[in-house]
């Protein structure tokens, strides 16, 4: 991101240079282009090499993964199944898409009732992958209407009922929902003076948790609507103070699939004293919650948790290995059901 203000700002000083250019002489007029033309206008700025500079500092919760080190391992066929199970992708959509994405960033603002999506694929891509990837959003969302095509600014954006995608430099693929799109590809053109890497979330958050270098690292901003969303799920679990200390708290959920899975979850808390308390409260409730889950047939993978506190962060980690992740997915699916929500199953 500072080498993209670097660069906006010399363009800026280039441009005001050309308009006041000769101001000690006011008399010379502008010199010629070589071909006896006006002076051509400045290039763009251009597409951000690093994704995450696409992501608006506003965004409540952003998740990175590394599809490229994931799709060789085991543990991936989990999440494929999960994938098409709940995100109401078919196979063959979610084979081609990971098949040319060697990284995946999600961000998304809004709640659970009305999110507001931004996906951005980087890979390998050609202009026709905007409508394939749009068509596969369409069917998972169940939205229809005609597809057309429309301009942003230089890029070119398919949409189709409330969706949009585009393909940029045939390296990025943008979709999402059509205002997230069209606001995205606008940025670029006009960028903004912060991005999500300028944001208090990240900076808190993401060395601390390694997040890039993880297999998937999601990070959550605190009084958000995903934090909110987060403490009612926990206050149904039984788990209503520690909600309520979460939504005060950036939060880090990472993700390590090898054999197996390691999940963390960290959180940012107001002060050590805090970090203490919601490791005190969370060790309780999982000793509780070891119990219950053996009794409804789950490995009693929460009795093994691990939970500590590093100055403001308290931590929950949990390992799944290969035969208990096998296990607590059947299980799981017995209890959240079938694919029938999803629409044309």
């Amino acid at each position: 991101m500072p080498r993209m203000v670097v660069r906006f700002f010399l363009l800026l000083v280039f441009v005001l240079f050309a308009a006041c250019g000769g101001a000690s002489e006011p008399e010379a007029p502008s010199a010629p282009s070589s071909s006896g033309g006006e002076r051509p206008p400045p290039p763009p700025p251009p597409v951000p090499q690093e994704p995450l500079d696409l992501i608006p500092i506003d965004a409540a919760l952003v998740v990175n993964a590394r599809v490229k080190v994931m799709k060789d391992k085991e543990a991936f066929k989990t999440l494929r199944r999960a994938a098409v199970r709940y995100a109401c992708l078919s196979d063959a959509d979610f084979d081609w898409l990971t098949a040319q994405t060697k990284r995946a960033l999600v961000a998304g603002k809004g709640d659970r009732r009305s999110p507001d999506i931004l996906i951005v694929l980087e890979g390998t891509w050609t202009e026709a992958d905007a409508g394939r990837a749009l068509a596969a959003l369409v069917r998972g969302s169940g939205k229809g209407g005609d597809t057309s095509t429309r301009k942003t600014g230089r890029f070119t954006v398919t949409q189709q009922g409330g969706l949009a995608a585009a393909v940029l430099e045939d390296r990025l693929l943008v979709a999402g929902n059509e205002g997230f799109v069209n606001a995205t590809l606008e940025s670029i053109d006009k960028p903004p003076a912060e991005r999500y890497a300028q944001s208090e979330t990240y900076r808190e958050l993401a060395d601390h948790t390694n997040c890039f270098d993880r297999s998937v690292c999601g990070l959550i901003t605190r009084d958000g609507p995903m934090t909110k969303e987060l403490a009612s799920e926990l206050a149904g679990a039984g788990l209503k103070k520690v909600g309520r200390d979460l939504v005060d708290s950036h939060t880090g959920v990472t993700l390590a699939v090898g054999n197996g899975m390691v999940l963390t979850i960290q959180a940012f808390t107001a002060s050590d004293d805090a970090a203490n308390e919601l490791a005190k409260e969370t060790k309780d409730w999982l000793w509780q919650a070891s119990l219950v889950t053996r009794l409804t047939g789950f490995p009693n993978v929460l009795g093994d948790a691990e939970v500590g506190t590093s100055g403001r962060f308290a931590e929950i980690k949990v390992k799944v290995g290969d035969d208990d992740l096998e296990k607590v997915e059947k299980r799981l699916y017995q209890l959240l059901g079938d694919d029938s929500k999803c629409p044309g199953r």
